[in-house]
């Protein structure tokens, strides 16, 4: 009886690692919405051979499901390879991303079977909002979307946030229709909301004012807002006044008589001032008694 005799390679074992690259824009652990459209997955495998499929998944708090799947690569002389894709998370839910990683070798060694180190579980943040308000009615009858000269020196702006840790930095500005930016303007988040009081715009032009917002959680995501072309800046006004004193003949032109006290005309040209606009005319002795026109 002959027996058989010969070497057998016993191959038992196969692992792979799996990193998630989530510091593109952010030196952080946590995905924001810059990053989520390329969010780099790779891992380091050991006893698996080239061209070995790895299935990497990630999935949302939502049970949504996303799969690639790569290629074990550059697998050298002591059986050590690596694999990388790319993910675009941007349309999953928000909170936590779990990637898992699953490759076999050749002859069926499933990776990590004890699931040590194919997974990872990643926190993901893609929102933050802010909106923005400026007081323009802090004196009565000017409409509420006017600045006037009056209320240039103390402008009051707020907002409201989501997303947004408390003492985050709102950074406002202000441009004219001159381009003219004022931008040294911070405020800070305190339970959603900031506000910026008593901001002086005076120096700007005429015209219309822009505010703008911008605000980033600390996960890197960015927030803006901007009250548009709503806003006008209105800060001259002009008149003139004229007194008609030489109706009759021989009176000096700065003196009114008798026969003219009766009836003084009195005129004006305006720059800045509205059709319709009342023009109050006051007329004071040197007794302080006042008649008043309008």
């Amino acid at each position: 009886m002959e027996v058989a005799s010969g070497t057998l390679c016993v191959d038992t074992t196969a692992t792979t690692t799996i990193s998630v690259n989530t510091n593109e824009d952010t030196a952080d652990t946590v995905i924001n919405s810059v990053e989520s459209a390329t969010v780099t997955v790779s891992g380091d495998t050991s006893g698996i051979e080239s061209g070995q499929v790895v299935t990497v998944t990630v999935t949302d708090s939502d049970d949504t499901v996303i799969t690639n799947s790569p290629l074990v690569e550059n697998v050298d002389g002591d059986g050590n390879g690596d694999w990388i894709t790319t993910f675009n998370v941007s349309t999953l839910d928000e909170a936590v991303l779990t990637f898992v990683a699953a490759v076999s070798d050749q002859v069926g060694n499933v990776a990590n079977t004890d699931g040590s180190t194919k997974t990872a579980v990643v926190k993901y943040d893609k929102s933050a909002t802010t909106t923005i308000e400026v007081v323009t009615d802090e004196f009565d009858g000017t409409p509420a979307n006017v600045i006037n000269t009056d209320e240039a020196a103390a402008i009051d702006i707020s907002g409201d946030t989501t997303g947004i840790e408390n003492d985050a930095v709102v950074t406002v500005t202000v441009t004219d229709s001159d381009d003219t930016v004022i931008t040294n303007a911070t405020a800070t988040v305190t339970d959603d909301e900031w506000e910026l009081l008593n901001l002086d715009v005076g120096v700007l032009i005429d015209g219309t004012l822009t505010f703008s917002v911008s605000v980033s959680d600390l996960a890197g995501n960015e927030a803006v807002a901007s009250t548009g072309t709503d806003i006008t800046y209105d800060k001259s006004a002009t008149t003139t006044i004229e007194v008609v004193t030489d109706e009759f003949d021989g009176t000096p032109a700065n003196v009114i008589n008798t026969d003219e006290a009766a009836a003084i005309d009195i005129s004006g040209d305006t720059t800045g001032i509205e059709n319709d606009a009342v023009v109050t005319v006051t007329v004071t002795d040197s007794d302080d008694t006042v008649i008043t026109n309008a």
